[in-house]
């Protein structure tokens, strides 16, 4: 393959690695917007358990209706905490692919450099060996 062919595919490469770390770097700002929400609501949820394990019911009822309340704090507790887990699971992976694209963009893109600066050397070398011939035949013909 000709040289500035092949630094022209490898711009491409890096054209389209460039656009799919666009597309992470989105899904990693809208994971963690998600993953901030998660963690605002855990708070408040911790706050309202605090709150409510303050409160001393008089009533059976107000007992009965304090543990449902606990429980049901509890359950939603331990799913935030899970999705809290796993989202940060998620932004620890797309850093991860977001980190090596960055490495392949840059390394495609040195090497596309270089390609292209071996194409120009290689076209002035021919150049000035063109040029050369043609003065040498036209020294031996005078």
């Amino acid at each position: 393959m000709a040289d500035p062919r092949r630094a022209r595919l490898l711009d491409l490469l890096a054209k389209k690695g460039h656009v799919e770390l666009i597309r992470l770097l989105k899904a990693q700002q809208t994971l963690r917007e998600e993953f901030n929400d998660v963690q605002s609501l855990i708070t408040s949820i911790q706050q309202l358990r605090e709150a409510h394990q303050a409160f001393t019911p008089t009533l059976g009822s107000e007992l009965q209706a304090r543990q449902h309340y606990q429980l049901r704090l509890e359950e939603e507790l331990v799913i935030l905490l899970n999705r809290s887990e796993f989202l940060g699971t998620e932004l620890t992976q797309i850093h991860a692919k977001v980190t090596a694209l960055l490495h392949k963009k840059k390394l495609t893109t040195d090497f596309a450099a270089l390609v292209r600066d071996h194409a120009k050397q290689a076209k002035e070398l021919a150049e000035e060996r063109r040029a050369n011939a043609f003065l040498s035949g036209k020294l031996q013909h005078t």
